[in-house]
């Protein structure tokens, strides 16, 4: 399982409501807001806040169902709890199930590897950055206690 996301890139420094596009690989599955017309590329660094926000209510048993809908996008995937395993779907199409632990430890994971590129990199005075910080330092905690 991995979560891949991606800024569309202009040569300009990254900014809060930059677009881009996650993409979800789980079993033999493969869904991406990338590639549809219209586009349903959303606001990356909105859609990962959103993103762990609500996985994070889902891990802490808060709720058992996450609807996640790309912030002014319409690529959507729902997340359902059954004990310790996520549900993942698309519209109606089934994408697969995880352990719960394996979904947030793939999730940090993208977010990490997106983060690395120092072109995707916000400044600490964008608006979202401080948004961005806690919700990874609230997504490695999880991660840390479900090993």
């Amino acid at each position: 399982m991995r979560f891949e996301f991606s800024r569309h890139q202009d040569g300009a420094a990254a900014s809060s409501f930059d677009l881009g596009d996650l993409r979800l690989v789980l079993d033999s599955a493969d869904v991406s807001s990338a590639g549809h017309r219209p586009s349903r590329s959303m606001m990356i660094y909105l859609g990962i806040v959103h993103l762990v926000d609500g996985l994070s209510k889902v891990a802490e048993g808060n709720a058992s169902r996450f609807l996640f809908v790309g912030p002014d996008s319409s690529f959507s995937l729902n997340f359902q709890r059954k004990n310790d395993v996520l549900t993942v779907t698309a519209g109606n199409a089934f994408i697969g199930s995880a352990p719960l632990s394996d979904v947030l430890a793939a999730l940090l994971a993208g977010i990490s590897a997106f983060l690395e590129d120092p072109g995707n990199e916000l400044a600490v005075n964008e608006p979202v950055a401080e948004d961005l910080e806690a919700t990874l330092q609230r997504l490695r905690g999880l991660v840390s206690s479900s090993r």
